[in-house]
Order: C-alpha cells, then structure tokens, then sequence
C-alpha cells in the first residue's frame, strides 16, 4: 500500500464521524457527492481518499454506511480503546476532560499529572490529580502509551526524563516546547498559538 498522506488521515476522521452521527434508518447507501457535502470535502477528494484502502464502494449505489463506518474503524484503529495520561491539570487539561468526543474513537483520559501542589490531591473529571513524579511508575503499572502533554514549556524537561524510561509510543504535544528523545515515539504537536496566528494573518492578508 502507497504511504497515506497526513491530511488523508485526517479527513477519514470527518468522513468517520459523519457516517457515526447519522441517525437516519434510509437509505443504506450514500454517495460521494452526499457525504462530500456533509463533510464539507469534494467528492473527488473523497474517492481519492479512500481509494488508499481498497475499492469500498458498491456500483451504482455509493458507499455502504455501515460498512464504510466499520472499514474506517479499522482502518484509524479507533475499534479498540485507548487510555490516555494527561500531564498538565490547568485550563487546557480541564477542557480535555471534558470534551465528550474523545470517548467515541474509544479514547480515554485515565490519568491526570501535574505539579503544582494545588492541584495535586484534587479530582477532575472523576480522577485524582496526580503528583508528576509519579509519570514513569504509573504508565509502567498500567502499561500506558498515550501521553498528552498540556504544561508550560518550563516544566518539560522533568517529564521528558520519565518517558524516556517508559514504553509509551506516543505523544500529543499541547506544549510550546520542542521534544527530543533518543527513541522512536509518535509526537504531534499542536501548537495553538501558532494556528491562531495563521488565521490571524490570513484575514489581514
């Protein structure tokens, strides 16, 4: 199979959470124009997209609902669960918490670290905050891969040193901070700022 380009993965979500959200019985089968226009991505896009993966439409009837939605399950790995440790208890990490989607591509926040000791002890979202000292041994005990980071850029380097000992393979970067490890992990940084800058410019360009 030829590399799947990033921004492909991406749209398979939109593609994905369509197809969930749908609550109509009829008809089984939709299109690509159809599901185009609810995901705001041309229908040609569309096809080429999931054209990565095989031929997944049926002739002259479009795509299968329930069949696309379960291939694209499969296809994201979003057909198992995930747990997730959270590092970093203040606004942002609050508002993961809270955000209900995470938990319908089988996403989880188990654990949540900080180290400020007003919030070490305290329980969000149902958990108690955890002092970050204790990273390494709870990822270890609970076999961990995920990490989402949502600290400032100062308090990297303790947290960098735990998941260098760990066995997590990925990373969801929320931080202004540039990682570095010495081994093969997954990163995705997000940085909030900078995408709020480009729209910024793009209405004074």
């Amino acid at each position: 199979m030829k590399k799947v380009p990033e921004a492909t993965i991406r749209r398979l979500f939109y593609y994905y959470r369509c197809l969930k959200n749908d609550d109509s019985e009829s008809p089984k089968y939709i299109c690509s124009d159809v599901l185009g226009n609810k995901t705001g991505i041309k229908s040609t896009l569309l096809r080429r997209d999931l054209s990565f993966f095989g031929h997944m439409g049926h002739k002259g009837k479009g795509y299968h609902k329930d069949e696309l939605q379960d291939k694209l399950e499969k296809i994201l790995g979003i057909d198992q669960e995930y747990e997730i440790a959270l590092v970093g208890a203040g606004n942002v990490g609050k508002a993961l918490i809270k955000y209900k989607k995470f938990r319908e591509l089988g996403l989880y926040i188990t654990e949540i670290f900080d180290n400020d000791l007003d919030k070490i002890g305290r329980r969000v979202g149902g958990y108690i905050v955890k002092n970050v000292k204790y990273l390494k041994e709870t990822l270890e005990q609970n076999n961990i891969e995920i990490v989402v980071l949502a600290i400032d850029e100062e308090e990297i380097d303790e947290i960098i040193d735990q998941l260098q000992e760990t066995n997590i393979k990925a990373i969801w970067n929320l931080s202004s901070a540039r990682l570095d490890f010495d081994k093969n992990i997954i990163i995705i940084k997000e940085d909030l700022c900078c995408s709020l800058g480009s729209l910024i410019y793009n209405i004074n360009g």
